[in-house]
């Protein structure tokens, strides 16, 4: 990730020295960043993870705390895996969509997460709990321009959602914009002031703010 400077180009040592801290800041923000908590037959809270071109090998923990999810285990080894009955049958598509966009975020297929949560919405089924998981999604697969898209359109939808906001500073961090970062983390706490993020958010800020990320 290219350092930013007000100035000239710096020397090399301070290039890479930049560029440490950046990256530090990002991990931060990646390690609070949050997902919508979903409500369906495969629902549990989770969490976003680093921005890269493939899906991460885990996925971090939760703020709030991951619960356990037994659907999420094959019955035995090399089993192929199905979603349960309750996911598919008697239930509308849209939300059918919906279901299958969770059970496979949740195995971090975030592909096939992308294609069912756009069939969810294509069907009249949209929120922005949904349209958070779906930036989620896009930020697996290291579209942050689109997560982007994804969190506004959640936040339009409802100004009062919290992680559709707060998700956004790490997209601004990680494109190497920390100062717009700074100021949606700022705009998060003064909408937000009793948010469930506004420890985490107020840490990012002082973290970026300083230069020096704590461990």
């Amino acid at each position: 990730m290219p350092a930013q400077s007000a100035t000239a180009s710096p020397g090399t040592g301070t290039v890479i020295a930049a560029t440490a801290v950046i990256a530090s800041l990002l991990g931060a923000a990646i390690a609070w960043s949050v997902s919508a908590t979903r409500s369906s037959a495969a629902a549990r809270p989770h969490t976003t993870a680093p921005l890269t071109s493939q899906p991460p090998a885990a996925l971090p923990p939760a703020i709030a705390g991951l619960q356990s999810d037994p659907s999420a285990q094959p019955a035995s080894p090399g089993a192929p895996e199905i979603p349960p009955p309750g996911m598919l049958l008697d239930v509308p598509p849209a939300k059918v969509a919906v279901n299958m966009g969770n059970w496979s975020y949740d195995r971090k297929n975030f592909p096939t997460a992308i294609a069912y949560y756009q069939e969810a919405i294509r069907r009249g089924f949209d929120n922005p709990d949904i349209r958070t998981d779906l930036g989620n999604s896009y930020r697996f697969t290291g579209d942050v321009h689109t997560a982007l898209t994804q969190y506004g359109v959640a936040q339009k939808q409802s100004p009062k959602h919290e992680n559709s906001l707060f998700n956004q500073g790490a997209c601004y961090l990680s494109l190497g914009d920390s100062k717009k970062a700074i100021a949606t983390w700022q705009d998060y706490i003064k909408r937000f002031p009793n948010g469930e993020h506004k420890s985490s958010a107020q840490e990012l800020i002082a973290q970026a703010q300083s230069g020096t990320p704590t461990p």
